[in-house]
């Protein structure tokens, strides 16, 4: 469930991010951000920051079961693929500019959680328990963040940011309105969450969740 939840955070910030960078950076430094690459590296770290996500729940879960021997075995693995990344930084700077660095740092955490899965996959082959399906958005879901990042670049190509503020705010609500839709979809179609997130956090905020729920 952990996993799943970090991974939703996580594409929420991806969604909005990509469609909102460019208003963010305009609304913080005005033309000197926006002229050139910034929004571009901003939408860029949005995705980085789905593998960044899964890779710290998946990665610290095969730390917390491995033997000390397979600890050693990976840390030298680790070892070699951050000379490989080193390289692969190189080139893709070379060739993508300042964004290349970040294409690497995908990569690599593409690389490390490939491992995670594959031993958290070896660790429960012996049973019946699937963590790695359990812990996926629904499909449903999948397709409803993907619908709510179409309907926000939309928005961003026919309301940002030239257009003077007025347009802007108009930006700014549409993607109020999505943020809203969005969460209403992972209350209904992710009850299990919903219901983990209930039982975890302090009594005085479960209250207040549930009288939002009820009254709104």
């Amino acid at each position: 469930m952990l996993l799943k939840l970090v991974s939703i955070v996580a594409l929420v910030i991806l969604t909005f991010g990509y469609s909102y960078s460019f208003l963010l950076l305009d609304i913080y430094g005005s033309t000197a951000l926006t002229q050139e690459d910034g929004h571009l590296l901003l939408r860029t770290y949005c995705v980085y920051v789905v593998f960044l996500a899964v890779n710290g729940i998946t990665e610290g879960f095969m730390f917390a079961v491995m033997s000390q021997e397979r600890v050693d075995r990976h840390n030298r693995f680790l070892t070699v693929s951050s000379l490989l990344y080193l390289f692969v930084s190189y080139v893709f700077t070379g060739v993508f500019g300042s964004v290349g660095l970040i294409f690497a740092n995908c990569i690599n955490m593409s690389v490390r959680i490939g491992c995670s899965l594959k031993y958290i996959w070896d660790f429960f082959s012996t049973t019946s328990f699937n963590p790695i399906r359990r812990s996926l958005p629904s499909g449903s879901l999948l397709v409803t963040f993907v619908i709510v990042l179409l309907l926000t670049a939309l928005s961003e190509a026919c309301f940002c940011c030239g257009h003077g503020w007025p347009w802007k705010l108009l930006h700014v609500g549409v993607g109020l309105i999505c943020l809203c839709c969005l969460l209403s979809a992972i209350v209904f179609i992710e009850r299990d969450l919903c219901q983990f997130l209930h039982q975890r956090l302090p009594r005085t905020v479960t209250t207040r969740l549930d009288f939002i729920v009820n009254h709104f």
